[in-house]
Formats: C-alpha cells, structure tokens, sequence
C-alpha cells in the first residue's frame, strides 16, 4: 500500500471516529440545555455563554481527536521522505514527547488554533452556528427543553457528516503539506542547501483544472510559483489533496 492511500484511509478512519465523537456531543449538548436554570441569568447573552463554555468541551473532545491523527500524518511524511532527505534530517526528531521538536511544536500550534476563536477554526465556527440558533430559539421564547429537541437542526452544519468528511480530508492533507514545508524550511536555514518541487495531485476525475496545470509545471525551483494557482506551494483548499514533493537540487550550495 503506498502512503497516498495510507493518508486516504486515515480520512475514511477520521470521519468515522469525528461522526461518533459527534453524536456523542450532541447528546452532552442536549443535556446542557435540559438541565440549565434560566433564572440565575440576567440576560440571554449570559445564558448563551454559559451554554457555549459548557460545550467548549466537547471541542476539545474533536480537537484531540484530529490531532492525534495528525500526529499519524507526520509519521507518515517522514516515512515517505527519509529517502530524499536522510543526508539533512539527522536533526529531525519526530517524538511529541520532546517539546522542542518541530512535530510537538506544530501539533500544539494546530490545537491551539482550532480551539481558538480564529475565523475557520473548529471552535469558532461550531460555536458561531449553535450561537446562532440559541438566539433565534430563545427569541422566540422556546423552553430549554424544546431547544433541546430542536437541536437537530444543527446537524447540516454542525453535526452534519458532510462537514466532518470535509474537515478530515482538509486537515489531513493540510498538515501533510504543512509539514512538508516546515521540514524544508529549516533544512534550507541548517544547511544553506536549494531544492526544487514537483506538485503532486490525487490523479483522479475531481482534481481542479487549475491544479493539474501545477502538476504539468513538473519539476521547478522551490523558490518559483506554479503556474496557474501562483503559490509557491500545493493548495490547502477544502476536500483538496494536492502536495509538493520537494528534493534538494545536487551540488548547489553557495
């Protein structure tokens, strides 16, 4: 099995344990709301932000999730690259146990902001749609426990298992080529050595014109845009599963 399919799996497994993970979250959602004493509040503002830091743990149940699979992700960079690299990444230490590694350092950067109130994180834009209808819910002066039996109008943006299957595929593939370029960043800044990158696409009927215009630019300098997208790197766009297989460029050190 190569790695493209390993990764591939390891979206299908994702959005599998993010679909269960969620349903249990919507039932502790439904008891949060059950269970609230409207009469300790002064206003629905402070009703809701109670709501909302309650469930603020149940994000953190999903962020863990996605992290932990990350963190397989990184695995199976390394695993995929040891090859190209091996004469560079001596240095390279791919153990979340050592917190001066560039693995634990972008996992706890990745958990961070998706706990974070930051416009696409997890956090933010579960809260910003349950923040949404609680209003309209309680505008029209529903019980909490109507509220909760209403919460099922969050699935198609909340809960829903389009989105879940988005986010794995997104995330999955963002952190493989976010940690492409991590590695070769600092390979450059240890070793003052050039590279050139060849963009790699899924091969199938869904990739976008745009990116297999990237692919056809074969291998350019690391340092150059592709040319339809003018990024110097893959797309991270949703469900995209595009990446840069970068090499170091032989006897190029100044």
């Amino acid at each position: 099995m190569n790695n493209k399919q390993k990764i591939i799996d390891l979206e299908k497994k994702l959005s599998v344990k993010l679909s269960k993970q969620l349903w249990k979250n919507k039932k502790e959602l439904e008891n949060i709301l059950k269970q609230i004493n409207i009469s300790i509040y002064k206003n629905n503002k402070e009703i809701i932000d109670h709501i909302i830091l309650l469930n603020d743990n149940n994000n953190i149940k999903i962020v863990d999730l996605l992290v932990s699979f990350i963190w397989t992700v990184i695995k199976l960079w390394f695993y995929n690259n040891k090859k190209i690299l091996k004469e560079y990444s001596n240095w390279l230490k791919i153990d979340l146990n050592d917190s001066i590694s560039l693995a634990w350092k972008y996992l706890k950067r990745l958990k961070n902001i998706h706990l974070s109130d930051y416009k696409w994180s997890i956090s933010n834009t579960t809260n910003k749609r349950i923040k949404k209808l609680l209003y309209k819910w309680l505008k029209e002066w529903m019980s909490y426990t109507e509220i909760a039996k209403n919460i099922n109008k969050l699935d198609w943006l909340v809960f829903s298992k389009a989105r879940w299957e988005i986010i794995a595929i997104t995330e999955i593939w963002r952190a493989y080529e976010y940690w492409n370029w991590i590695v070769v960043k600092e390979i450059k800044k240890k070793h003052n050595i050039k590279f050139e990158k060849k963009a790699l696409t899924a091969e199938d009927n869904k990739v976008r014109p745009e990116h297999v215009q990237n692919w056809l630019d074969w291998w350019i300098k690391e340092t150059d845009e592709f040319s339809w997208t003018h990024t110097k790197y893959a797309n991270t766009w949703f469900r995209c599963r595009c990446t840069t297989l970068y090499r170091p460029i032989k006897n190029n050190k100044k």
